[in-house]
């Protein structure tokens, strides 16, 4: 998704117009930052899309090869133009988008198949629903028994039988599990009882991230909070994806989930530190040195 960032004082009332203060074009999308995210920290990164040869295609083709992400099953649609969001950030760093997906809705359940051999052979599969419900169950019936299923179901909408079946470890943000379990989640303890919920339909784990809050997990057992990490605030946009990638390498090498959602903490902490998604993503060194300062 090509991300159109225009900073603001205030975002706009319905009906308002205000002036921006700032405008940005970037590389975007779930799957993209996730994609990018992941191999910053160290992970073979196999990304599986679909773009559309326009004018914006270049510059996900030239981030993806700069990290290192294999595009290999990156695929061009000929009638739908590159999704695109369009991203208002006020002065705390808080967010509004509005994400068209175009390209992306063309991801098919066929495309799945063709990148079959990555997908059998993966340590870990990040889904995300910026791409339709099909291709995902598809891509998570089609991953290997070895392979960590991993559903960041955002933006909320319900979960399919046939993908939560599938589904080792589910991630949101409290806004969504509100969605999902009709639970106000606005403070720890309703993020608790929200996650618990969550816990019952998939086969491993649930995290709910709650920004300054930071994050409940559960598992085998209770709920578990996770303090977050200080943080002067630019832009909030890509701390989820970053979360998403560290929770995803570390659980791939091995961390338990309370060890791996410090990790996932340090790396939001860091990415919203920076304008815009993507290119805010950090590296492993410093997500590693915030984890273990503390």
């Amino acid at each position: 998704m090509l991300d159109v960032i225009a900073q603001v004082d205030v975002a706009p009332e319905r009906g308002e117009t205000v002036l921006g203060q700032r405008l940005d074009t970037q590389p975007g999308g779930k799957g993209f930052n996730q994609a990018i995210a992941a191999a910053r920290l160290g992970c073979s990164v196999e990304f599986v899309s679909r773009l559309c040869d326009d004018a914006h295609s270049p510059l996900f083709v030239k981030a993806l090869d700069h990290d290192g992400v294999g595009r290999a099953h990156v695929s061009v649609d000929p009638n739908q133009g590159t999704g695109i969001s369009l991203i208002i950030v006020d002065v705390a760093g808080e967010n509004s988008i509005v994400a068209t997906p175009r390209a992306n809705d063309a991801l098919s359940s066929a495309h799945i198949a063709e990148a079959g051999t990555a997908l059998i052979q993966a340590d870990v599969l990040l889904l995300s629903f910026e791409v339709p419900l099909d291709a995902l169950a598809a891509a998570a019936v089609l991953a290997g028994p070895q392979t960590l299923v991993c559903l960041n179901a955002a933006p909320a909408i319900p979960i399919p039988d046939n993908l939560a079946a599938h589904t080792d470890v589910l991630i949101v943000n409290e806004t969504e599990a509100a969605e999902l379990t009709a639970i106000a989640v606005d403070n720890v303890d309703s993020a608790q009882r929200a996650v618990l919920s969550l816990r019952a339909g998939v086969r491993r784990a649930a995290v709910i991230t709650l920004g300054a809050l930071g994050a409940v997990f559960a598992e085998d057992g209770p709920p578990v909070h996770v303090p977050s990490f200080a943080a002067d605030v630019v832009d909030s946009t890509g701390a989820g994806d970053a979360f998403c990638a560290a929770l995803v390498f570390a659980l791939a090498t091995g961390l338990a989930v309370r060890d791996a959602v410090v990790l996932d903490n340090a790396a939001g902490s860091l990415a919203v530190r920076t304008l815009g998604a993507a290119l805010a993503m950090p590296d492993a060194s410093a997500v590693f040195v915030l984890a273990e300062r503390g």
